[in-house]
């Protein structure tokens, strides 16, 4: 025996009970409130008629999370955040007038570096961001590869460090 389909129930005809309330129907992911916190970034919109972004921005980030921040470049254009990482990054961006920042933050922002140029729709634009090898040096930016800089500075604090290190260990365990 098959239990009877399922139908809808029909509203009461006595207007002395109250109806139970309906639970508002679901929002779309983009407009969902936010919970603990957490402010969903907007989006850039993107025209569904236009193939591809107007222009490009091919980011080289030179180095590696060994030789610079563990935690990675960070990188703004006309002050939004940009993903990026080490190595080569295509990011889409308007055309016009752009800002592109470079810093890398590990337990603070250092090696800031900023370049500003023009670009037109369909351009590739090439920005080469070498960030310092220590702290306290700057960084480079420009439309040309560039060499990190604080090598000569790096290398000597190793020399000093590492027999230093080695010297105390061995005290320590003899």
């Amino acid at each position: 025996m098959h239990p009877p389909p399922y139908q809808p129930k029909q509203p009461s005809q006595q207007p002395h009970q109250p109806q139970p309330q309906q639970p508002p129907p679901p929002t779309p992911y983009a407009q969902q409130p936010p919970q603990r916190g957490y402010a969903p970034q907007p989006h850039p919109q993107h025209d569904p008629q236009q193939a591809y972004p107007p222009a490009w921005l091919d980011l080289h980030v030179a180095g590696s999370r060994w030789t610079s921040a563990l935690n990675g470049p960070r990188a703004t254009v006309n002050g939004e955040r940009i993903p990026v990482d080490f190595g080569a990054n295509r990011v889409p961006i308007a055309p016009g007038n752009v800002q592109v920042d470079c810093y890398l933050n590990w337990i603070f922002e250092q090696g800031r570096a900023s370049i500003r140029f023009q670009c037109r729709p369909g351009d590739v634009v090439p920005v080469y961001y070498a960030p310092t090898f220590i702290a306290f040096a700057k960084s480079r930016i420009a439309h040309v590869p560039q060499e990190r800089p604080g090598l000569v500075w790096f290398v000597l604090l190793m020399a000093l460090l590492l027999p230093l290190t080695a010297f105390n260990l061995w005290n320590l365990f003899r």
